[in-house]
């Protein structure tokens, strides 16, 4: 019995590796993105009129906007796939 739940337990958590690794991958990426995506901010600090300055607010608000729906996308898949893969687990488990 005990040998059964360590089994289990072993397959249960190989499952959770992966999305675990593919989730901090993509907080890593988005990170580095995001450092890297300064070309609206160097606008804003050259802005002089009004216009400028909100233009380029704007730009920087719609490429975050943007940033963040691809994340979410990406981290929806990736917990999607998960919820697969412990849903096929658990019914394995199930069956023994």
């Amino acid at each position: 019995m005990q040998k059964k739940f360590l089994d289990n337990f072993e397959k249960f958590s190989e499952c959770c590796k992966e999305p675990m690794t593919d989730l901090t991958q993509l907080n890593l990426n988005t990170i580095n993105n995001l450092s890297k995506n300064t070309g609206n901010y160097d606008e804003l600090l050259q802005a002089e009129k009004l216009d400028d300055i909100l233009w380029a607010q704007m730009k920087i608000a719609n490429a975050a906007q943007l940033d963040a729906v691809t994340y979410i996308k990406k981290a929806s898949d990736i917990c999607n796939k998960a919820i697969d893969d412990t849903n096929e687990i658990i019914k394995d488990i199930l069956k023994d």
